[in-house]
C-alpha cells in the first residue's frame, strides 16, 4: 500500500476485525499455503480483500449452517453500510472482499456505529 489512509477509528476497527476473521478462517479451515491481503482506496471508497490458495468451500452451504465467523463479518460490513462478498469453490481457494463506499474522504457509514463505539472501545 502506498500513502496513508485515514479513516474514522470505528471504520478501521471493523475492517481490521473482518480481516482478522478471514485470516483465522484461512488458518483453521483452508489448509492454505499462501494468504494475501490487498487494500485499495480512492475518493469513491475502500476495498479490502483477503485471498487464500486453500481448499475452498461452498459459501452457501456454510451460511446455511450458521457459521459464526461469516455471520460476524457480514454484520460488520453492514454496520459500515458496506458489502461483503465471498468468492470460493472446492479446490479453488477463497477471496473475502469488503467494499465501503465513501463520499469524498468520509465513509458513508451508519451513524449508530459512530455513536456506539468511542476511541477507548476501539483501542482494546
Amino acid at each position: 500500500m502506498e500513502g496513508t489512509l485515514e479513516l474514522p477509528a470505528p471504520v478501521e476497527e471493523e475492517l481490521y476485525r473482518i480481516a482478522q476473521e478471514a485470516l483465522n478462517n484461512a488458518l483453521k479451515h483452508a489448509a492454505a499455503t499462501l494468504v494475501t491481503i490487498h487494500i485499495r482506496a480512492d475518493d469513491q471508497g475502500v476495498e479490502l480483500e483477503v485471498a487464500d490458495n486453500g481448499i475452498g468451500f461452498n459459501p452457501e452451504a456454510v451460511s446455511d449452517r450458521g457459521g459464526v465467523g461469516l455471520v460476524s463479518m457480514r454484520e460488520r460490513a453492514e454496520r459500515l453500510d458496506g458489502s461483503l462478498t465471498i468468492f470460493s469453490a472446492s479446490g479453488e481457494g477463497t477471496r473475502v472482499r469488503i467494499t465501503v463506499q465513501m463520499d469524498g474522504n468520509v465513509p458513508t457509514i451508519s451513524r449508530s456505529l459512530l455513536s456506539s463505539l468511542d476511541r477507548s472501545e476501539v483501542s482494546q
